[in-house]
């Protein structure tokens, strides 16, 4: 098979493929791409950061090292199948219908749930069959989890004392973005949109304010995840506060350290 470059590639010289054991690996996985991340337990540091456009099979083909047994392996789905309930009202055996009563049923995917335990929701998403059993005969021991779970909790983590009132957090990914409203430390809203053009992704914002009845001129936003997508877009938020935050490629807010190799990644701030 002929070898496929990444799209973004920071890999420090000091990873090790005969080292994995001392490394946990993230997979993030979409339809059509991925991206994985590793953490060296032994300099507390991230290591390496990849993103491909290829399925998960054509990676790890690619990539024999990743067939090694690792200290971690956490599997993180990105798709637009996935919806919210109260973590009272839950029932595992309800699964299925809590996720058709939002999305129409797709019989080609598995139903999976996460439990959001710091804001009390549980999170229930569909994975597609294929690509949960190759995730299984590839990584066996692997967690998966939604994005949408990753995103919702660690932004609760990170800014959990810094909203004073409500705020909005933008999340880019290739061609779609997450949507999540904060009110102080509660979700008040979290939904996942496709776009074609920056201005649509204004257009959608704009529209969920007008509905929840929120003022545009007010509310501050935080751009996350792959924003130059939409810089040719801010002018659109006129008299909004638009914090931009975090460095393109990385994509969440880690407590841990970074090799050197990323401080040298160039990040937006304004």
């Amino acid at each position: 098979m002929e070898e496929i470059s990444p799209a973004f590639s920071k890999i420090d010289r000091t990873f090790d493929e005969t080292r994995t054991m001392d490394y946990d690996l993230v997979l993030q996985v979409a339809e059509r791409s991925c991206a994985y991340s590793i953490f060296d337990h032994s300099k507390n540091s991230y290591i390496a950061l990849e993103a491909y456009d290829i399925s998960l099979s054509g990676l790890t083909e690619q990539a024999h090292w990743m067939k090694n047994p690792f200290r971690s392996v956490h599997f993180i789905v990105e798709n637009n199948r996935s919806t919210l309930i109260p973590e009272v009202l839950f029932e595992e055996s309800e699964k299925e219908t809590y996720l058709n009563f939002s999305l129409e049923h797709d019989e080609n995917e598995k139903i999976r749930f996460d439990k959001l335990g710091r804001i009390e929701v549980v999170n229930i998403y569909g994975i597609n069959e294929i690509l949960a059993n190759e995730t299984v005969t590839i990584f066996p021991d692997a967690k998966i989890c939604h994005l949408s779970s990753v995103l919702i909790e660690s932004i609760w983590m990170n800014f959990k004392n810094l909203i004073t009132d409500k705020q909005i957090f933008i999340f880019v990914r290739l061609t779609d973005f997450n949507l999540l409203i904060f009110d102080r430390k509660q979700l008040i809203y979290s939904n996942a949109f496709h776009f074609r053009a920056p201005e649509d992704i204004v257009y959608f914002v704009i529209f969920v304010m007008e509905q929840l009845n929120l003022n545009p001129e007010e509310i501050p936003v935080t751009l996350l995840g792959n924003i130059e997508k939409v810089l040719q877009g801010l002018n659109c938020f006129s008299g909004t506060s638009v914090i931009l935050i975090l460095r393109q490629e990385v994509k969440l807010y880690i407590t841990a350290t970074f090799s050197m190799m990323f401080r040298v990644t160039p990040g937006i701030h304004c």
